[in-house]
């Protein structure tokens, strides 16, 4: 074996690899957290005013999000759905136990007759959901 005559003064030297790819594993990260937040971003809706709700800071380990545009079409998360297809998705998530953890969040437009509103309350009753809670603005509405 040759032996140096000089000695090697490389000093201290990093491996980024693995900070590279951390960075590129957050990049991802975020990126799909932001899409995904995006694409849960509800229609955008004129909610009613209501001077008698509270703020309730008690979350619900399992929410459903409906969204009923002005025009009384439900949307829930990202997809419209007709009444009987809400109807077939709630009922495997009522089936899970306990049912009180399952909530429904209704966001309803202030310009939706409750006609509209109606059918989704008894759809949620048939199932056996009583966790259902409404979306409002604060104040009173006039």
């Amino acid at each position: 074996m040759k032996i140096p005559t000089q000695a090697r003064n490389s000093g201290l030297q990093f491996n980024l690899t693995p900070m590279i790819d951390i960075v590129f594993l957050l990049i991802i990260f975020f990126l799909v957290a932001s899409y995904l937040s995006s694409s849960e971003n509800q229609e955008a809706i004129q909610l009613a005013k209501a001077g008698g709700g509270r703020y309730d800071a008690e979350e619900s380990s399992r929410r459903i999000i409906v969204t009923i545009d002005a025009e009384g079409k439900l949307l829930v998360g990202t997809k419209f759905l007709t009444l009987e297809e809400f109807a077939a998705q709630i009922q495997p998530a009522a089936n899970e136990k306990p049912i009180r953890d399952l909530e429904i969040r209704l966001r309803a437009d202030k310009r939706v007759r409750y006609e509209k509103v109606e059918p989704l309350l008894v759809e949620c009753a048939k199932a056996g959901i009583t966790q259902i809670k409404f979306n409002v603005l604060p104040g009173n509405d006039k």
